[in-house]
This record gives C-alpha cells, sequence and structure tokens, in this order.
C-alpha cells in the first residue's frame, strides 16, 4: 500500500463526491424540464379551449377570448425563456461537472502504484487538487440535498479504492465539499499582469482591429488588455456565472461580451451568430478536459479561427510529469483536419512561483 494512498483517497472520494452530486442536480434540472414542458403544453391548450367554450357559451364574449389568448401566449412566452432555458442550461452544466469532477477522480487512480516515488506522488496531489479548485470555481454549485443523496450513492458503491471505508451521509455535503471563494480567485487573477503571466507571445502581436476570442476568462484580465490593445471587438467566455459577474462589474462592457459557456461545444457563439476571429485564447482550460474532450474543443477553436489567425493554448506541466497534462495524441491529426499547424512556444514562467510548475504554450495558425 502505498503511503500516501489516505491523501490520494481524500482527493478521490471529494471528486467522486461532486460529480455524483451534480448529476443528481442535473437529474433534477431535467426533471424541471419535464415538468415546465407539461405546464408549457397545458398554456398552449387553454386559449384553444377558451375559444371553444367562447362559441358554445353564450355569457362568454369575444373580449374573453382575447384576453385569455393574449394571457396564454404571454404565460407560455415567460415559462419558455425563463424555467425551460433557465432548467436546460442548468442540466446541460451540471453534467459537464459530472464529467470534469469523473476526469478528476480517474486521474486520481494512477496514484494507486506502489512504484510512485516521493516527487511524482507528491507532484500529483498538488496538480489535482488545483484541478479539484479549479472545477469548483468554475460550475454551478449543487444544493445540499443533491450531495447528500450523491453522499448516499457513494456508500452503495460495491468496492471503493485506496481501502476507503465511508460511514453515515455528510451533514449537507460540508465536510467534504467546502465552497471554493471565487472572489478570492478573482482577487488573485486581477493581481497578476498579462503582459507578465504571457510574456513569451503577448507582445509579438498586434490586436488593432482584431477580433477576439478569449475562452476561460476568468477575471477578465486578459479579455480588458486585449480591449486596451486595439481590439475590434472582445468575446469574454468563462463556465462561472460568479466569475464573470464579477468580471463584468469591474471592467464594465466596453467593447468586451461576457458568455456564460464553456467547451467542448461553445454554443452560445453560435446561437447569438459572433462569426468568426482573428485571434484565441485557451488558457489553463484544456488540462481540464478528458482526451475526448480536448479533441472536441481544439476542433471547435480551429473552426472558429480565421484564415490566417493565431490562437494560443496554454497548459501546465512539468518536465518530469509530462504525461499528467499533456495534450491529447489527437492534437496534431485534429489541426491537418483544417489544414491548421502547432508551433510550441517557450513555456510562460508560473508567477505564482509554485514548485515544479511550469506552462506550456502552443501556437495554432490556420
Amino acid at each position: 500500500m502505498h503511503k500516501y494512498n489516505k491523501k490520494f483517497g481524500d482527493i478521490w472520494l471529494r471528486a467522486r463526491h461532486n460529480a455524483l452530486a451534480n448529476l443528481e442536480a442535473a437529474e433534477e434540472a431535467s426533471k424541471k424540464v419535464v415538468r415546465y414542458e407539461i405546464i408549457i403544453s397545458f398554456l398552449i391548450i387553454l386559449p384553444i379551449a377558451s375559444t371553444i367554450l367562447a362559441k358554445s357559451c353564450p355569457f362568454f364574449s369575444r373580449w374573453d377570448v382575447l384576453l385569455s389568448l393574449i394571457g396564454g401566449l404571454g404565460a407560455l412566452y415567460f415559462s419558455l425563456v425563463g424555467f425551460v432555458q433557465n432548467a436546460r442550461k442548468k442540466d446541460e452544466y451540471h453534467r459537464r461537472a459530472h464529467s470534469v469532477f469523473n476526469n478528476i477522480a480517474q486521474k486520481t487512480r494512477r496514484a494507486d502504484n506502489p512504484t510512485l516515488d516521493e516527487k511524482e506522488s507528491q507532484y500529483l496531489m498538488r496538480f489535482l487538487e488545483e484541478m479539484f479548485e479549479t472545477a469548483k470555481s468554475n460550475s454551478f454549485e449543487p444544493s445540499d440535498i443533491n450531495y447528500n443523496s450523491g453522499w448516499k450513492r457513494l456508500q452503495n458503491m460495491p468496492k471503493l479504492p485506496f481501502g476507503l471505508d465511508i460511514g453515515s451521509p455528510k451533514s449537507k455535503g460540508k465536510v467534504l465539499t467546502e465552497k471554493s471563494n471565487i472572489e478570492q480567485n478573482f482577487q488573485l487573477y486581477e493581481s497578476l499582469n498579462t503582459e507578465n503571466v504571457h510574456a513569451s507571445w503577448v507582445s509579438s502581436f498586434n490586436f488593432e482591429y482584431k477580433r477576439v476570442l478569449d475562452i476561460g476568462a476568468g477575471s477578465g484580465r486578459d479579455a480588458v488588455y486585449f480591449a486596451s490593445r486595439g481590439a475590434q471587438f472582445v468575446v469574454a467566455v468563462d463556465s462561472s456565472y460568479e466569475m464573470l459577474r464579477l468580471a463584468k462589474q469591474k471592467h464594465g462592457e466596453n467593447k468586451i461580451l461576457w458568455l456564460l459557456d464553456s467547451l467542448p461545444d461553445l454554443k452560445s457563439l453560435s446561437t447569438a451568430e459572433l462569426g468568426s476571429f482573428d485571434f484565441i485564447l485557451c488558457s489553463a482550460v484544456l488540462m481540464l478536459l478528458s482526451e475526448e474532450e480536448q479533441s472536441a474543443s481544439i476542433r471547435t477553436i480551429v473552426k472558429l479561427l480565421n484564415e490566417g489567425g493565431t490562437a494560443i493554448i496554454t497548459i501546465k506541466t512539468d518536465d518530469t510529469n509530462n504525461a499528467v497534462c499533456s495534450l491529447t495524441p489527437d492534437f496534431s491529426r485534429v489541426l491537418s483536419e483544417f489544414g491548421a499547424k502547432a508551433e510550441k512556444l517557450n513555456g510562460n514562467t508560473d508567477l505564482l512561483k509554485r514548485e515544479g510548475v511550469n506552462w506550456t504554450v502552443y501556437k495554432i495558425t490556420k
């Protein structure tokens, strides 16, 4: 048995618990969609029934029918926009969070290996903890009921890794699922300077009159920098509603469109008909996705890139554990499908001075 089994077991348990809690939340949202659609169906039938009733009952006037139609269609509109879309969005995001946390749990299973040395174990623990915190800050928070239901699912699993033995449900999920301090992360991102964070490439680009997309925009620090450098238009995308709220609150809307969305699909960009971009930044995002999601994400990025455009992808890695954070083996093949090519640049320095942490930068041109 590996001496770090207890620590790795705790990471696995938190990740798996969050995965199941998000699955519970997604299923709950899906049920709401069905209920709301039933109500909408009733609201569609209501004005039709009122019209029939008006013809058969002399005490109903034409105004009764008109008002019923207006009320029914108005209720239909607000129900569709306000409830169904919100429930569907929550369903989608909770399912995505379920996938991300499951991915972390699967990566944790790599630690169930007695041949791991001290340095590899410490690096893997630090990497998994950072992945977990990033995932927590970029996902909707399930309810306490969801967490407790997720815990019950864990208890019903036939066998747990790392010799784990879990007891009764944790009250409201608080023991294993402390909320990430998004405001603290926001201040941390804002304390760093774009020119320093991206020193290996940013000074060589001319952003004037360019259409720019920042995927995983976080606090909006980089999006604001691009706008200040003369970009025609900047779209800042992030999967955290709270982070976007803080970013918009601090930086405003001047030449920046803030969107709640995430890879691999970025569906809101198609919905808003925003077209393609001259420059795309995807920093510290792909490393949180599975290989299949990475391949789909790279396709999305290249499709959104104009001919002659440039995309920058950064991932966290180090020389001794390169495989832990590596891009999908399909990276080059996916690029070749679109006639794009990649160049590996000098890595960015980790400004938080975390031991063993380096950044790898890929420049994609089309």
